[in-house]
């Protein structure tokens, strides 16, 4: 997931590079959203372990547009993370609220609501709103 990281890392400095060429600067963090806590952890914290040193500098790139404040990852737990319905074998209940989510279907089910109020929340956190 670090290197996944790195590569929208990548992306997010061309398109704000774009937007800075059409004089639309781009101000504060890009928010990238992940559910891998040692991902971002590599990311945020600084140096390296004995485990990391072997691809410290693959995620060079993404720690220092970090500390330059041009990106700013947050966690979210697996249980919120709608986008496991593409890339994991998920129990019936997470399937269904994720599947709602995704497709915008609006049912009255508890859990969509929150899985909803979430996400309102960590948009609302990473825009500082």
């Amino acid at each position: 997931e670090t290197a996944v990281g790195s590569k929208a890392a990548k992306a997010v400095v061309a398109v704000r590079a774009v937007l800075d060429e059409l004089n639309t600067p781009v101000t504060g963090a890009t928010a990238m959203i992940g559910d891998n806590q040692a991902a971002r952890d590599t990311i945020v914290k600084p140096g390296c372990t004995a485990r990391t040193r072997h691809y410290e500098r693959a995620v060079m790139l993404i720690k220092h547009l970090y500390s330059r404040d041009v990106i700013q990852p947050y966690l979210v737990p697996t249980r919120q993370m709608a986008a496991d319905i593409f890339t994991k074998a998920l129990d019936g209940p997470s399937f269904y609220v994720f599947r709602e989510y995704v497709m915008n279907l609006r049912t009255s089910t508890t859990a969509y609501a929150q899985l909803q109020g979430q996400s309102s929340r960590l948009w609302r956190k990473a825009l500082g709103i």
